[in-house]
């Protein structure tokens, strides 16, 4: 994988160059299936090395912007892609499914990376005890019941505005320039779903009994 690491990112997210139309994926394909229905698991899993490597690694490099990470990412979305592919059920491409993992998977590397940026932020603060700000068990209900409301009134969102919104606020508060580049749109626009949605959401909690008081 580190080996191609220039390579494979000049070659862009489709992949490397003379494997970048769809008929070449296709047929790529239809020899990794034929190797999988024959038997030849190992053929498989070389085929699809050499067919999706380079992209994998390049759209980590898009997500991540960070050479290392995105190939450390890469490597592991190939290793569980080959681990997976019998199982794979064909209902999408595979192209389509590598990036689904590889998409997954770089979220989880922020995640990580921001969990551990806050972690040496807070290492020289000093410790403080904090009375304890839960109202037990009835509060914790009430939380539970809230974020079910709050599920309902995002189903009843247009999906791509509900996509937008829980990338948003559930996923360690993602900037706009990250969210574009998973949901392949401009900060902008995003921007605006999430600003459209909050008045639809507050109206819908209102309805089921969660007004803002």
């Amino acid at each position: 994988m580190r080996d191609g690491a220039q390579r494979a990112t000049q070659a862009g997210p489709d992949g490397a160059a003379g494997r970048s139309t769809a008929r070449d994926t296709r047929d790529d394909e239809a020899r990794i299936f034929a190797c999988l229905d024959n038997g030849d698991r190992r053929g498989a899993e070389i085929s699809l090395y050499r067919t999706f490597a380079a992209g994998v690694l390049a759209r980590c490099v898009q997500m991540l912007r960070d050479q290392a990470s995105a190939e450390d990412v890469a490597q592991q979305v190939v290793l569980e892609a080959c681990r997976d592919l019998p199982r794979f059920q064909r209902r999408a491409s595979l192209r389509t499914w590598l990036y689904r993992i590889a998409k997954n998977r770089c979220l989880d590397a922020i995640k990580a990376r921001r969990a551990a940026s806050k972690h040496v932020e807070s290492e020289g603060d000093d410790m403080v005890d904090a009375p304890d700000g839960g109202g037990g068990p009835d509060a914790a209900l009430e939380d539970v019941r809230l974020r079910v409301a709050l599920e309902e009134c995002l189903q009843e969102l247009p999906t791509a505005m509900a996509e937008t919104v829980r990338l948003r606020f559930q996923n360690d508060d993602l900037s706009y320039e990250e969210m574009a580049v998973v949901l392949n749109a401009s900060a902008g626009t995003l921007n605006q779903r999430v600003i459209r949605a909050l008045p639809l959401l507050e109206e819908c909690l209102a309805r089921k009994g969660w007004a803002r008081g």
